[in-house]
């Protein structure tokens, strides 16, 4: 009985890391049931695939083909799951630099037809296919704004180039998470109606890139003016001034400490990871980046204004996952700062959607 390295998706890559094997090497690895690498399921993953596992210099030699890693068949958080086999490693060994990929439709939606065949030691489920020569990355499309208020149902990509065509299941607030290669497409989120929508905002989010290519997906969705173009993650649009999640508060200042302070994370976070820990964070307002360190921090709309600190950079979010009071007796402006003005049917929810 043996084992190798055992690997749980981190379904949280905006606040997590990833496994990364450095200079490894596997030797006479040859077992009745285990693998080099496991993929294993955990009872805390909720949001499917997320960052995906890396490696460098490994080596498997003296080893079983039967050995090297699959993907199970018989549970939904698995429907997105990948990784990449950058350096010929984890894959058949008649093959070059690829993907190995839960073998389904939506993985291979908008991939050549021949890209992809069913790993030689996973015959029997054929749940796990290598994708030679592609390249793919994890994506998150997020609509919002007042459109949401119908419901979404689905979101239907076609390949502006190939005219491939793929409708996926999406979240209750619209958000899709899914793998995706290069190129570009044209989407269309359709309601609980079966209607199409129009929609106030979409942006794309990508995580870590792929060691084949640092890309975004270019998704072009019917939206109310002004037309927000997809970007690498929720940052600024291609109108400097206006962000679609969060602006720049400031540099050379920070969220304080004390009362106001709801967090600080002192382990290297990109600009994006450290807006989804404050997204995230019920009542987060700001959010602080050390440059020299990426330590985040995040802190509640009572910081301001925020205190001078050298070296770090400060955001303010525009769009909010949860909402409070402001104040009795106040209401939204009549000037260029109202966006809508419409009827809620049911609560505050309503308006808050």
């Amino acid at each position: 009985y043996c084992i190798g390295v055992e690997s749980s998706f981190n379904d949280q890559p905006y606040r997590m890391g990833r496994l990364m094997l450095d200079n490894v090497t596997f030797v006479d690895f040859n077992c009745l049931v285990a693998r080099v690498l496991d993929h294993r399921w955990h009872n805390l993953m909720t949001a499917d695939m997320g960052d995906l596992f890396g490696y460098k210099d490994v080596v498997i030699t003296g080893s079983e083909e039967k050995t090297k890693p699959i993907f199970e068949c018989d549970d939904p958080h698995w429907q997105n799951v990948f990784m990449e086999d950058n350096e010929s490693t984890f894959g058949p060994a008649d093959k070059g630099a690829g993907f190995l990929i839960r073998n389904n439709d939506r993985m291979k939606a908008f991939l050549p037809e021949d890209a992809c065949e069913v790993v030689p030691y996973d015959v029997e489920d054929k749940c796990t296919a290598f994708c030679e020569g592609v390249c793919m990355r994890l994506v998150w499309v997020l609509p919002g704004g007042k459109s949401s208020k119908i419901g979404y149902k689905e979101l239907k990509l076609t390949h502006s180039d190939t005219g491939k065509e793929y409708t996926f299941a999406v979240l209750e607030n619209g958000k899709a998470v899914l793998v995706l290669p290069p190129g570009k497409y044209e989407g269309d989120y359709i309601d609980v109606n079966g209607d199409l929508m129009v929609l106030d905002t979409v942006a794309v989010q990508t995580f870590r890139a792929p060691e084949c290519g640092d890309f975004t997906p270019d998704i072009n969705f019917s939206t109310m003016p002004p037309t927000i173009s997809p970007t690498a993650g929720p940052t600024k649009s291609a109108n400097p001034s206006y962000s679609i999640f969060y602006v720049e508060a400031g540099q050379n200042v920070k969220c304080p400490s004390g009362d106001t302070r709801l967090f600080k994370y002192n382990n290297p976070h990109t600009v994006d990871e450290c807006h989804q820990l404050c997204y995230n964070e019920p009542g987060c307002a700001y959010f602080s980046v050390i440059q020299d360190s990426g330590e985040c921090i995040g802190c509640t709309t009572n910081s301001s204004p925020l205190p001078a600190s050298s070296g770090i950079i400060s955001y303010q979010l525009i769009v909010f996952k949860w909402f409070w009071p402001a104040g009795d007796n106040l209401k939204c402006p009549y000037d260029d700062s109202r966006l809508f003005t419409f009827t809620a049917e049911k609560n505050i929810v309503d308006c808050w959607l």
